[in-house]
């Protein structure tokens, strides 16, 4: 794209594009260009490596990170730009782990990003659909048009689609940018290439240049701010101004004003304009005299955050990457910023031409990368719902960078390779709830008799965790519900001796079965306690039974966890009526069961019950022989006929870190009411028990038009 850049001198500094470097290997120091001898200097070392966790994605995430990367979109390439049959391989996208975001459905959509760049072919397909491009005439006053036409409009058109080129353009050559569902407002600043042999700068050079750019500065914040763009794109520099050359005490002196005017301070952290610089083209040049140019370290400009502290944190400077992933032979290494600064792919990145409105073109340099980095603070902020202060999605971007390998290299890398992937992941414990409980610890387990009330009364609901870096990920509510299943069947009639044992506390009348009994049941960790009073149900008037069952850590065997809390006690007490007909061999048995009780959740839990109540009905045909018994069995399991649920939850953060509750209420009635057919036959053997089952269940577990059928053996061992 050399031939795109036209030279534009501003003062005697030539604000220059950082593109197309050819990128000889370069090296050494420049010459001192009348600056001071530098002193030794120290600059905070990078965060920490974020603990990114490997959270499930749902069912679909696999086919649909598929979907994006076989697109040709996604894997435009060089190659294929003489021969689009060329195969589809890994891109600048892949490198990233565009891909994963996407399919997590981060893709920019709602945000927006300014540019301050040469101009834009507006008209040009990536930048089409309503509201996709918005042109703002910037330097040096409003009467210059942002889209100047011919080879002014090249540099610009291509860091524009880099950034947020439009995607579905599936025929014949074409690209999308990283956030490719958001909006550009662009900004026409004249801008020059530079050559590869530069001026030498001196500090009166650079205190001579510095006072007609803060005037620029505040433009650029101020456009951005009304434009409603939280990212600036800033792919030009001064080149040869290392910062390295110069005195830190120079420096801040000098550059103060202009990093007054960046630094933003009557704006809150959160709100603070991002300024995405490219890191710079210096490698294989040299200055006038034949001596290579320094490119250790960013230039000055972008490298403000290096003697001004309170721009570290809404300031990203950014290196390339060849193809290979290795820092590129022409990109400025990151040096002194590397607190603020990381990689991101540079080389050979095809993108958007002014050559027509569908043409395409090949660059390298760092001003391929930095929109990249710029794309991806958009597509975070959309990921994030706009609950993520603005130097909040720059600590993440920093934070969760790829730092294993050549990228711990923090002198050259920065912070390592820019990973989307992994910022679209929490990074280590997220946990939700007032009691801050483990995400990955947290169930709701339902009880039978409600069915599906409380999916139901869920549907539509999110939970919101947060993550080490205090960033909302976002989870359907009836993720984190399971619906208890009762034993059936042959595991009931297995266990019905085997789990509990009653004991007659008084002697035996005629008209009791049991006066009173004592029955002490130990199920999955859970101590269960009950007391009841109980008539014979052969009695002509039929038996009744009423008792107590008190519960400690369940209710009716469902347990909650994590954010529902890992305590719940409950109580039940119940009414029965009993009925046997006999005649002969065979015998009917009706049986009814009212019920009231609740559970008492956690008082830090998400959910709570009021009480409810309940009933279960069953009605059994049997036919009894000296060594078999058949049954047929006609059942409506208990179920909750009253109730309500409510769900207390975080739904949203602010930009100060606040986390946002909200409760909503549900009935706990099912939908619909159980009925269970089965037929079951049981043989006496010399030794033990042996049992065959057939059973069909319409509306299961209460949930309307819900079918369930099992067949069952079972044996049955005595000593």
């Amino acid at each position: 794209m050399h031939s795109l850049l036209r030279i534009f001198t501003l003062a005697p500094l030539a604000w220059c594009l950082f593109s197309c470097s050819s990128g000889g290997s370069g090296g050494g120091s420049s010459g001192s260009g009348g600056a001071s001898t530098p002193a030794p200097v120290t600059f905070p070392q990078t965060a920490p490596v974020a603990t990114i966790l490997n959270t499930p994605d749902d069912s679909g995430f696999v086919a649909r990170r598929a979907s994006f990367e076989n697109a040709d979109e996604y894997h435009v390439q060089y190659a294929r730009i003489s021969d689009p049959t060329t195969p589809l391989t890994d891109t600048h996208l892949d490198r990233i782990g565009a891909a994963a975001a996407y399919a997590r459905g981060a893709t920019g959509n709602g945000e927006r990003g300014l540019v301050i760049d040469t101009g834009i072919r507006g008209s040009h397909r990536e930048f089409s659909g309503i509201g996709k491009l918005t042109q703002e005439a910037f330097y040096p006053s409003n009467s210059y048009s942002p889209d100047p036409g011919g080879s002014a409009s090249g540099h610009g058109t291509f860091v524009a689609s880099v950034m947020a080129g439009r995607r579905g353009f599936e025929s014949g050559l074409n690209m999308h940018g990283v956030a490719f569902d958001a909006s550009i407002h662009f900004a026409y600043l004249p801008l020059g290439s530079g050559s590869s042999t530069l001026p030498d700068y001196s500090l009166t050079d650079l205190e001579s240049f510095v006072p007609s750019q803060v005037e620029d500065a505040s433009r650029i914040l101020a456009l951005a701010v009304s434009s409603n763009s939280s990212v600036v794109n800033l792919s030009f520099g001064v080149p040869n101004t290392s910062v390295s050359r110069f005195v830190l005490a120079d420096l801040q002196r000098i550059l103060r004003p202009l990093a007054d005017a960046l630094a933003q301070a009557d704006i809150a952290d959160a709100n603070k304009t991002i300024l995405v610089w490219a890191a710079g083209n210096d490698g294989g040049r040299t200055i006038e005299d034949g001596t290579p140019v320094d490119f250790d370290s960013p230039g000055i400009f972008k490298t403000l955050a290096y003697p001004f502290p309170e721009l570290r944190k809404h300031t990203l400077v950014v290196a390339a990457l060849d193809q290979d992933g290795t820092i590129a032979s022409y990109s400025n290494r990151c040096g002194l910023a590397k607190v603020v600064c990381l990689a991101a792919p540079g080389s050979d990145i095809v993108a958007a031409t002014y050559f027509g409105d569908l043409g395409y073109t090949v660059s390298s340099g760092t001003s391929s990368a930095a929109p990249i980095v710029s794309g991806a603070l958009l597509v975070l902020r959309e990921y994030f719902r706009g609950q993520l202060g603005n130097t909040e999605l720059v600590a993440r971007l920093l934070a969760t960078a790829n730092r294993t390998g050549i990228y711990a290299d923090s002198d050259v890398y920065g912070h390592g390779l820019l990973d989307l992937d992994a910022a679209t992941r929490p990074v280590g414990t997220a946990v939700m709830g007032r009691n801050h409980a483990p995400v990955a610890h947290t169930l709701l387990e339902v009880p039978s008799a409600y069915g599906n009330s409380v999916s139901r009364g869920l549907r539509g609901i999110e939970l919101v965790g947060f993550d080490s870096l205090n960033a909302p990920f976002f989870y359907p509510a009836n993720r984190f519900v399971a619906h208890h299943r009762p034993l059936r069947g042959f595991a009931g009639w297995l266990s019905d001796e085997a789990v509990s044992e009653e004991s007659t506390l008084l002697p035996n009348i005629p008209w009791y079965k049991s006066a009173f009994g004592l029955r002490m049941t130990g199920y999955s960790g859970v101590f269960a306690f009950s007391g009841r009073l109980a008539s014979k149900p052969d009695h002509m008037l039929g038996g009744l039974r009423a008792g107590l069952l008190v519960e400690q850590g369940s209710h009716q065997q469902a347990k909650s966890s994590g954010a529902f809390g890992y305590q719940t006690d409950s109580r039940l007490a119940f009414l029965g009526y009993e009925k046997i007909w006999s005649l002969g061999d065979w015998s009917v048995e009706g049986h009814l069961l009212l019920a009231t009780g609740k559970a008492d959740y956690a008082s830090t839990g998400a959910f709570s019950a009021s009480g409810s109540f309940y009933s279960s009905a069953r009605l059994m045909l049997n036919h009894s022989l000296p060594t078999t018994r058949t049954q047929l069995k006609l059942e409506q399991p208990l179920r909750a006929e009253s109730g309500s649920g409510e769900f207390e939850y975080a739904y949203s953060r602010t930009l100060n870190g606040d986390y946002l509750y909200t409760t909503h209420s549900f009935s706990l009635v099912p939908d619909a009411r159980a009925l269970h057919l089965g037929l079951q036959h049981e043989r006496l053997l010399p030794v033990g028990e042996i049992a065959f089952s057939l059973n069909y269940a319409l509306n299961a577990q209460h949930v309307k038009g819900q079918q369930d059928a099992w067949i069952g053996a079972g044996y049955r061992w005595r000593w």
